[in-house]
C-alpha cells in the first residue's frame, strides 16, 4: 500500500509544478530516494500518467493523468454547457456544441444540433482532428508543449479539403493565435463549405477543460459582423461555463 501512497505523491508533485521537473527536483521534493523516485516514474511512464521529455530528460503531466483529472469536468460540461449552447442555439439557429479532451483525443460531449435542413451534422461522441479543427486547436493550443508534439505526432495530419493545414508549422501558428486572440476559426479546412469558430474553456486562465464551438454552412456566415457576432458568442458563453466550473 505504501508504494501506491508513494506513487500517488510522485504524481500529485508533477502534476502541480509548473514547469517540468527532474528526477532530482522530485527525490527532494519528496525526500525519497532517486531509486524509488526512478522506479515510481517508470511505472508512471509506461502508462502514460507522466512523460519524459528525451532530450531535457524532465517529467510532466501525460494525457492519462490529463483523461483522469479531466473526467469529473468532462462529465460535468454538457450540463454546464447547456444554458450556454441553448443561448447560442436561439440566437444563431446553428449547430452549436461543447467538447473535451479524452484520453489522446478531441471528442464531443455535448450540443444542440440545428433544425435547419441544410446544417452541420454532429453527434456526442464525434472526434476532431487536432490539426483541422476550431474545436479541437482551443484545447491543444493549452496544453503542455511536449504533450502537444506528442498529439500532433501520433495523429496523421489529414488532408480534408484544399484549405486543410499541410504542416506542423501551420497548426502552431494558430495555437499562438489562439493564445492570443482567445479563438480559433475553421473556415473549410475539415468540411467543404463549413465555417466555425471556437472558443477554450478556461479556469486560471492556463487550465483547459474542453471548448465551446458552432458550426454552420460557409454560405450563411458570409458577412464579417455575422461571424464577429459567432466568435464573440463562444468566447463569451465558455467564459461564463468556465466561471460555472469554478
Amino acid at each position: 500500500m505504501q508504494v501506491v501512497f508513494r506513487a500517488l505523491d510522485v504524481l500529485r508533485c508533477v502534476a502541480k509544478s509548473v514547469s517540468p521537473l527532474s528526477l532530482n527536483d522530485i527525490s527532494s521534493r519528496l525526500e525519497l530516494p532517486p531509486s524509488t523516485v526512478h522506479r515510481l516514474l517508470s511505472a508512471l511512464t509506461d502508462e502514460e500518467y507522466v512523460i519524459r521529455d528525451p532530450l531535457s530528460r524532465r517529467y510532466i503531466a501525460g494525457p492519462a493523468l490529463a483523461e483522469f483529472t479531466k473526467h469529473a469536468s468532462s462529465n460535468k460540461l454538457p450540463d454546464l454547457a447547456a444554458p450556454v449552447l441553448q443561448r447560442l442555439s436561439h440566437q444563431f439557429a446553428e449547430t452549436v456544441y461543447v467538447t473535451s479532451l479524452t484520453t489522446d483525443r478531441a471528442v464531443c460531449v455535448g450540443l444542440i444540433e440545428s433544425s435547419r435542413p441544410l446544417r452541420l451534422n454532429m453527434s456526442v461522441g464525434d472526434r476532431f482532428p487536432w490539426h483541422a479543427s476550431a474545436s479541437a486547436r482551443s484545447i491543444l493550443a493549452f496544453l503542455p508543449q511536449t504533450l502537444i508534439e506528442q498529439l500532433l505526432a501520433e495523429q496523421p495530419m489529414d488532408q480534408f479539403t484544399v484549405n486543410t493545414p499541410r504542416t506542423k508549422e501551420e497548426v502552431y501558428a494558430h495555437l499562438s493565435d489562439v493564445r492570443v486572440s482567445g479563438y480559433d476559426v475553421c473556415d473549410d479546412e475539415l468540411d467543404s463549405g463549413v465555417w466555425a469558430a471556437a472558443a477554450p474553456i478556461l479556469t486560471d486562465k492556463t487550465e483547459v477543460h474542453g471548448s465551446l464551438g458552432i458550426g454552420a454552412p460557409g454560405e450563411r456566415f458570409k458577412t464579417k459582423s455575422l461571424r464577429e457576432a459567432a466568435i464573440n458568442a463562444v468566447v463569451e458563453g465558455a467564459a461564463e461555463i468556465a466561471a460555472n466550473l469554478g
